[in-house]
Protein backbone atom coordinates (compact mmCIF):
# COMPACT_ATOMS: atom_id res chain seq x y z
CA UNK A 1 0.00 0.00 0.00
CA UNK A 2 3.23 1.90 -0.11
CA UNK A 3 2.88 5.23 -2.38
CA UNK A 4 -1.08 5.23 -1.73
CA UNK A 5 -2.71 8.87 -1.69
CA UNK A 6 -3.98 9.49 1.94
CA UNK A 7 -7.95 9.09 0.16
CA UNK A 8 -7.00 5.83 -1.41
CA UNK A 9 -5.96 4.60 2.20
CA UNK A 10 -9.12 5.04 3.50
CA UNK A 11 -10.70 4.08 0.51
CA UNK A 12 -8.79 0.53 1.01
CA UNK A 13 -9.15 0.42 4.76
CA UNK A 14 -13.34 0.86 4.04
CA UNK A 15 -13.06 -1.75 1.74
CA UNK A 16 -11.12 -3.91 3.96
CA UNK A 17 -13.26 -3.71 6.53
CA UNK A 18 -16.51 -4.23 4.76
CA UNK A 19 -14.98 -7.49 3.50
CA UNK A 20 -14.27 -8.50 7.29
CA UNK A 21 -17.79 -7.75 8.24
CA UNK A 22 -19.71 -9.58 4.92
CA UNK A 23 -17.01 -12.87 6.27
CA UNK A 24 -17.63 -12.67 9.86
CA UNK A 25 -21.58 -12.26 9.37
CA UNK A 26 -22.24 -14.59 6.48
CA UNK A 27 -19.18 -17.03 8.06
CA UNK A 28 -20.22 -17.07 11.24
CA UNK A 29 -16.24 -16.61 11.71
CA UNK A 30 -14.58 -15.67 14.88
CA UNK A 31 -11.53 -13.15 15.05
CA UNK A 32 -8.82 -14.50 16.33
CA UNK A 33 -6.28 -12.37 18.51
CA UNK A 34 -3.02 -12.37 17.76
CA UNK A 35 0.11 -11.69 19.66
CA UNK A 36 0.97 -8.29 19.93
CA UNK A 37 5.09 -7.97 19.44
CA UNK A 38 6.65 -6.85 22.89
CA UNK A 39 9.39 -4.41 23.73
CA UNK A 40 11.86 -6.93 25.40
CA UNK A 41 12.84 -10.60 24.26
CA UNK A 42 11.84 -11.99 27.95
CA UNK A 43 8.46 -10.19 27.73
CA UNK A 44 7.99 -11.54 23.96
CA UNK A 45 8.72 -15.36 25.38
CA UNK A 46 6.59 -14.67 28.72
CA UNK A 47 3.71 -13.46 26.86
CA UNK A 48 3.69 -15.11 23.28
CA UNK A 49 3.37 -18.65 24.59
CA UNK A 50 0.14 -17.94 26.55
CA UNK A 51 -1.37 -15.81 23.50
CA UNK A 52 -0.60 -18.16 21.26
CA UNK A 53 -1.51 -21.02 22.62
CA UNK A 54 -5.12 -19.22 23.12
CA UNK A 55 -5.06 -18.10 19.71
CA UNK A 56 -4.66 -22.03 18.84
CA UNK A 57 -7.02 -23.40 21.26
CA UNK A 58 -9.61 -21.07 19.32
CA UNK A 59 -8.89 -22.58 16.21
CA UNK A 60 -8.56 -26.12 17.23
CA UNK A 61 -12.09 -25.54 18.61
CA UNK A 62 -13.49 -24.08 15.43
CA UNK A 63 -11.69 -27.02 13.50
CA UNK A 64 -14.04 -29.49 15.24
CA UNK A 65 -17.12 -27.61 14.79
CA UNK A 66 -16.87 -27.73 11.07
CA UNK A 67 -19.03 -29.84 9.61
CA UNK A 68 -17.83 -29.85 5.86
CA UNK A 69 -14.54 -29.62 4.51
CA UNK A 70 -15.90 -26.10 2.58
CA UNK A 71 -16.35 -25.03 6.20
CA UNK A 72 -12.39 -26.49 6.94
CA UNK A 73 -11.15 -24.42 3.98
CA UNK A 74 -12.79 -21.01 4.80
CA UNK A 75 -11.29 -21.59 8.37
CA UNK A 76 -8.04 -21.58 6.76
CA UNK A 77 -8.74 -18.68 4.81
CA UNK A 78 -9.60 -16.77 7.40
CA UNK A 79 -7.25 -17.85 10.15
CA UNK A 80 -3.54 -17.93 7.97
CA UNK A 81 -1.57 -17.59 11.08
CA UNK A 82 -2.69 -19.80 13.15
CA UNK A 83 -1.88 -22.47 11.13
CA UNK A 84 1.88 -21.81 11.60
CA UNK A 85 1.04 -24.17 14.46
CA UNK A 86 1.94 -27.28 13.54
CA UNK A 87 -0.86 -28.73 16.31
CA UNK A 88 -3.61 -26.58 14.41
CA UNK A 89 -2.59 -27.86 10.56
CA UNK A 90 -2.14 -31.50 12.07
CA UNK A 91 -5.57 -31.21 13.84
CA UNK A 92 -7.27 -29.68 10.46
CA UNK A 93 -5.77 -32.32 8.44
CA UNK A 94 -7.29 -34.79 10.25
CA UNK A 95 -10.73 -33.38 10.55
CA UNK A 96 -10.47 -32.98 6.93
CA UNK A 97 -10.07 -36.97 6.86
CA UNK A 98 -12.41 -37.62 8.67
CA UNK A 99 -14.93 -35.53 6.87
CA UNK A 100 -13.66 -37.01 3.66
CA UNK A 101 -14.51 -39.96 5.19
CA UNK A 102 -18.19 -39.50 6.43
Amino acid sequence: MAGLSIHELVVEAGQIAQSTTTIVKGLDARIVPQPSPSSSSARKTAEATPAKQSAAGAVLEQIEACTTTDDLRRLWATNQAAFGDEAVMNAWKARGRVLKGS
